[in-house]
């Protein structure tokens, strides 16, 4: 990170942080909604269909960062 102007960090952890309040205020709707329809569906218990779903957004986010989060400043995307 120390290719990154004083404002640009700030920004960049200021966004890091709003982004991680706001997951974990959404995870425990998500899970509940999740139980509360799933349970149950093709044979799953809930908690079962939460760790699948939650799989599929991990490696779905991944992905995405691996593409659209740019290299060093001398290799840039």
């Amino acid at each position: 990170m120390s290719w990154y102007t004083p404002t640009e960090l700030a920004k960049r952890i200021g966004f890091y942080h709003s982004a991680q309040a706001m997951g974990g205020l959404l995870a425990g709707a998500l899970q509940s909604a999740i139980f509360k329809t799933l349970d149950g569906r093709a044979g799953l218990a809930g908690w079962r269909w939460a760790f699948i779903i939650n799989g599929l957004m991990t490696v779905v986010v991944a992905a995405l960062g691996l593409f659209m989060i740019p290299d060093y400043p001398d290799r840039p995307k």
